[in-house]
C-alpha cells in the first residue's frame, strides 16, 4: 500500500512538472493599416491591410493571415493606390506605430492573400510582444512600401500540450484506481 501511495505521489508530481513546463502562451493579435501608419507612397489611398495572427512563446512560432485592398469593410481585393501589383511583403521591427525602420524580421512569400508562419528568435518575439513590428506590403511603383500594418498584440491564452498531459492523468489514474481495489481487497480477506 506505502509503495502504490508513493508511486502515485511520483505520478502526480511528474505530471504537475510535465504540464507547467508543456504550457504555452499563445498571444494572438490584429495587423491593421492606417493613415496615421501609411507611407508616404500612399497618400490618399482607400486601401489598407487587414489580418490576424498569433505568437506562441514557447515554441516561437508566429503566424499570420492578412489581406489588403480597397473594397471596404473587407479589403481583401489586393487593390493599390498605384494600381501596380504588390511584389513582396515583410515585416519590419523594432518599429513604434508610424516609424519606418529597415531593419527586415520575417520575410512573407505570398503577398495578398496570406497566410503563413515562420519560426521567429526570442528576441524578435520580445519585440512583437511589445507592438513594435511592422507589415510593409511593397509595390515596383512604391519600392519603400505601399501599404503599412502594424501588429498589436492583445490577448493571449494558455495552451497545454494535451496529449502527454491525457496520457499522464490516464497513468495516474489506473495507478489511484489499483491503489483502491488492493486496500479494499486486503480490508475484505
Amino acid at each position: 500500500m506505502t509503495k502504490i501511495f508513493g508511486r502515485a505521489i511520483f505520478m502526480a508530481m511528474f505530471v504537475m512538472g510535465m504540464s507547467s513546463s508543456a504550457m504555452a502562451v499563445v498571444h494572438t493579435g490584429t495587423i491593421t493599416g492606417d493613415e496615421a501608419q501609411a507611407t508616404t507612397c500612399s497618400e490618399g489611398s482607400t486601401s489598407e491591410i487587414r489580418g490576424s495572427l498569433t505568437y506562441d512563446d514557447v515554441t516561437n512560432l508566429l503566424t499570420w493571415n492578412f489581406a489588403f485592398g480597397d473594397n471596404a469593410p473587407d479589403f481583401d481585393d489586393g487593390a493599390l493606390l498605384s494600381g501596380a501589383p504588390a511584389l513582396f511583403a515583410h515585416f519590419h521591427g523594432p518599429a513604434a506605430p508610424g516609424v519606418s525602420t529597415p531593419q527586415i524580421l520575417v520575410n512573407v512569400t505570398e503577398v495578398n492573400p496570406n497566410v503563413g508562419s515562420a519560426t521567429v528568435s526570442p528576441a524578435i518575439g520580445e519585440v512583437l510582444l511589445d507592438d513594435l513590428v511592422y507589415l510593409n506590403v511593397h509595390s515596383d511603383i512604391c519600392g519603400g512600401g505601399e501599404l503599412r500594418g502594424q501588429l498589436l498584440f492583445a490577448s493571449s491564452v494558455p495552451s497545454f500540450s494535451s496529449v502527454p498531459l491525457g496520457i499522464l492523468m490516464l497513468a495516474l489514474c489506473a495507478v489511484g484506481a489499483i491503489a483502491v481495489r488492493r486496500t479494499r481487497l486486503s480490508h475484505t480477506g
